[in-house]
């Protein structure tokens, strides 16, 4: 068989052989479904001995592979890593992880100091029985390499006497033994050190060599005020920026969903091994000479040449979405449209994305004000529900804007005369709360309003752009007050999920026009969002029974499920130099009592719920970000009875930061509940997926107990509506393949089996999920939906609709209203006959053969000639 297989790898492609033994060409295609990590995978499970030499090891590539390698643990199968302190890139808590946690797993660091020699192997060996499979090429032990970058592999199946495969296992053994290689327990204390400070030397690189797109940033003024790359005269998307804004300069920062400032990039393999990169002279005129890597002073030099306070800044550029989004919504105005809808995945810039538009309509507006009937300039008012929100939304306006166009907050939170000056502003980023109290009319009087001033601050006419961000609650009614107050020429509404669990219809209040639609997938497909690594464990069990299932309030903070937890967040890890995790539970209880139980192990750890003030909540978000010990007075009254000023490892609670919430540094999420939405489960995911310097991903742990509603993990993960079994299935075995970017998916055996027990049970076609679905897609068009339109906006599998009711006509009957069209029992019974028959598209001839009749009967009908070549000669186009 391997014969066989070896010749139609390298003789001819089309002889019979097993697939599995075939030489296979390895590369990253995540949009194809082929990632080098899955592959990674499959060899390390069903191996009996492993060894791997990589020069560079990190823990993005560890992470991927950690339940994997925790069955080989249980299994005690043996492995070998080989890395090297080349190019000091090896993290070395990935090395440190490998030896606390597999016992299982032999490491050695392979030390190039001294030698001009680099150390640049890739190479991956599995042993079974007498034969080996191996993978040698580009790729490193490392994130990108194995999930995103162009890398180029081969899979080998060979056995173990092969010339081949013993060539390299030899020169495997020869390398782990050579006196350079040694056990990394006893190297990692030093090399952790000059480690450390390469890093810093390589953080302050990148900022140096992004300063040379932007000039220099007047002394004493801040990062909103640095000059753009280009003119701020220039047009944008066609429409000049407004004079207001052209006479001070605007921002020139980098958005966050432009770039990944945590992503771990290799370095280039033409970098010499004893060399760094060179680096600015610290004085005008100098130029020192760059040293030897791994001298303590030479480093020390570097860093200094480099430490210096950062003057410039990378330049400020809309992504593809934020691009495209503008084009559509300047289309939009054009044909006279007046709302819009903008959709996008928590964390993809949408923030961003209207301050841009609102650059480019500022401009339309502004040429058009000779003929407004407004003689001033366009104005803009930005809506949230909460100030902090808001003073985020300022601060990201700036960068896009500039501070020449002004702003002001108009919150309960500030203090009259700010409110004033924001009532004349430019822009007035205001909070719907105390915006609605100023939008009151005569109507309102003798109710909760009577307390508020008689002047109105402001008049229907007063803004020219409304946005409304989180827009998916603009159904209350004190954001229906605010929009049948203000008449402006725009409205614009953002949100990452505008389909609501009470019914209430958004897109009817935005026309239905959506400018634009990015969700989870497409988001880390276009790597937006942070990638992230879910893990789906069991829940902690008691020989009483899981803890998660029972409404036992003891035993959910039970010191044995207090100690799992940590357990799992430990070894499961996060990227970055601490912690800064959100653990979300079911109750507000549990989530008092699991902190209190973490802080008695030594933890700093808050439970935050509905009940705390909002700057108690900011404080906590300020202390779980921090790096240092925070100074005094940074901290409020209420949290600081809670704490000594040090930063927080995780923040507990329920549901309070499921949207509106903005903490990019979160590097892992603990999910302590049943998933009962895949809607909220994307929201909690949500909270970790925006990008942040130093943290190239997250992880999220699911500890899943035995729910019935566990199949709905695999769709919110797919992000695939169509509740079809087989795709649940396939993503609960195979989604780190399915999942685009560098993300990966993986369940414990429990879990998995859990998963696929909810999958066969689940009913997947109730008449309340279909109506649910149906609605969706009606809200969203408009209109009644045709079949196709499930299938276009990713909804429901249309084939259910037959299943629940023999035909779609059946079910429209049952629930809309306004479906008027009636057929005899003898037609409604082969409408139904037909759609189980051929409606699932299983038969293909029958569909194209019925298409065929229909249209000769249609010509016949209208007294056309059929044709005499018959239908199936021309007679009739198939569609």
């Amino acid at each position: 068989m391997l014969m066989r297989a070896l010749a139609a790898s390298f003789v001819d492609g089309d002889v019979d052989s097993d697939p599995g033994l075939r030489a296979e060409f390895l590369s990253n295609d995540p949009k194809a479904g082929t990632k080098v990590v899955s592959v990674l995978e499959e060899e390390l499970a069903r191996c009996d001995r492993f060894a791997m030499s990589v020069a560079f090891v990190t823990m993005g590539g560890l992470t991927p592979l950690l339940e994997t390698l925790r069955e080989l643990r249980d299994r005690n199968v043996p492995g070998r890593i080989l890395t090297t302190d080349y190019l000091l890139f090896s993290e070395p808590r990935a090395i440190e992880h490998v030896l606390n946690e597999f016992p299982n797993i032999e490491i050695r660091l392979y030390r190039t100091f001294g030698s001009s020699a680099g150390f640049h192997t890739k190479g991956y060996m599995f042993e079974s029985g007498t034969g080996c499979r191996l993978i040698v090429g580009s790729s490193n032990l490392t994130q990108t390499a194995l999930t995103t970058n162009r890398e180029w592999n081969a899979r080998l199946v060979s056995r173990t006497k092969g010339a081949f495969a013993a060539k390299m296992l030899a020169e495997f053994e020869a390398l782990w033994h050579h006196p350079a290689s040694r056990p990394a327990r006893s190297e990692l204390p030093s090399y952790r050190e000059a480690w450390e400070k390469a890093r810093e030397v390589r953080r302050r690189l990148t900022e140096v060599a992004e300063e040379a797109e932007v000039t220099e940033i007047p002394e004493g003024a801040s990062d909103a005020d640095a000059r753009p790359v280009e003119s701020s005269h220039e047009s944008f998307f066609g429409t000049s920026v407004p004079a207001s804004a052209q006479e001070s300069p605007s921002a020139s920062t980098e958005t966050e969903s432009e770039r990944a400032p945590g992503a771990v990039s290799e370095p280039s393999d033409e970098l010499p091994a004893d060399r760094l990169a060179p680096v600015p002279a610290t004085t005008p005129g100098s130029n020192p000479s760059v040293p030897e890597h791994g001298s303590e002073s030479d480093v020390a030099t570097l860093v200094a040449a480099v430490n210096r306070p950062r003057t410039r800044f990378p330049a400020l550029r809309p992504n593809r979405m934020q691009r495209d989004f503008v084009a559509s919504v300047l289309k939009l105005v054009r044909d006279g449209e007046r709302r819009a809808l903008l959709i996008s995945a928590t964390g993809t810039g949408k923030t961003y994305a209207s301050a841009f538009a609102v650059r480019a309509l500022l401009g339309k507006f502004e040429a058009d004000a000779p003929h407004s009937p407004h003689c001033r300039a366009p104005r803009v008012l930005f809506l949230v529900h909460r100030e902090q929100i808001a003073r985020q939304a300022r601060e990201s306006y700036r960068r896009v804007l500039g501070s020449g166009v002004s702003s002001g907050l108009y919150t309960g939170a500030v203090s009259r005369a700010e409110r004033e000056e924001a009532i004349d502003a430019r822009i007035v980023f205001a909070t719907v709360q105390t915006m609605e109290k100023a939008c009151r009319t005569e109507e309102d009087e003798g109710t909760l309003f009577d307390d508020v001033r008689d002047v109105r601050d402001f008049a229907p006419e007063s803004f020219d752009l409304i946005v409304i961000d989180e827009v998916h609650r603009a159904a209350a009614a004190s954001y229906l007050r605010i929009m049948r107050y203000f008449e402006p020429r725009f409205w614009l509404g953002m949100t990452a999920s505008p389909d609501r669990p009470d019914g209430e219809d958004i897109y009817a209040l935005f026309d239905h026009n959506i400018a634009y639609e990015l969700r989870l997938q497409g988001a880390l497909e276009e790597e937006f969002l942070c990638p992230f690594h879910y893990f789906g464990i069991r829940e902690f069990l008691t020989d009483a029974g899981e803890a998660g299932e029972l409404a036992d309030f003891a035993r959910l903070a039970c010191d044995e499920r207090v100690d799992y937890i940590l357990r799992e967040a430990s070894f499961h890890g996060w990227s970055g130099s601490r912690v800064k995790g959100l653990v979300f539970c079911r109750t507000n209880e549990e989530a008092r009592a699991l902190s209190d139980a973490f802080n008695r192990r030594g933890l700093r750890t808050l439970a935050l719920s509905g009940a705390d003030s909002q700057s108690a909540r900011e404080a906590a978000i300020e202390r779980l970000t921090a790096d240092e010990p925070l100074v005094t007075g940074t901290v409020t009254e209420a949290v600081w009875e809670r704490s000594e000023r040090e930063p927080l490892d995780y923040i507990f609670t329920v549901d309070i930061f499921n949207e509106g919430v903005d903490i990019p540094d979160v590097n892992q999420v603990l999910l302590l509940r049943p998933t009962q939405s895949p809607i909220i489960f994307i929201q909690q995911l949500g909270r970790g997926l925006r990008k942040a310097p130093g943290k190239e991903y997250v992880v999220v742990v699911d500890f899943i107990g035995n729910y019935e509603n566990n199949y709905l993990i695999p769709i919110a993960l797919s992000g695939d509506r169509s509740y079809s079994k087989e795709v649940m299935r396939r993503y609960v075995a195979t989604g780190s393949r399915l999942i685009p970017g560098a993300s990966s998916i993986h369940f414990d055996p429990v879990s998995r089996e859990r998963i696929y027990a909810a999958i066969d049970n689940a009913k997947t076609q109730t008449m309340k999920l279909l109506k649910e679905s149906y609605l969706e897609i009606r809200r969203k068009l408009g209109r009644i939906p045709k079949l196709v339109d499930y299938e276009a906006h990713g909804s429901i599998d249309p084939t259910k609709f037959f299943e629940a009711r023999g035909s779609y006509h059946g079910f429209l009957k049952r629930v809309e209203s306004d479906y008027g069209r009636v057929f005899t029992p003898a037609a409604e019974s082969m409408l139904a006959y037909l759609s189980g028959r051929i409606g699932r598209g299983e038969r293909a001839g029958e569909a194209l053969l019925l298409q065929l009749l229909l249209a000769d009967y249609r010509a016949r009908k209208a007294g056309k000639p059929s044709g005499s070549k018959g239908p199936f000669h021309g007679g009739a186009r198939v569609a």
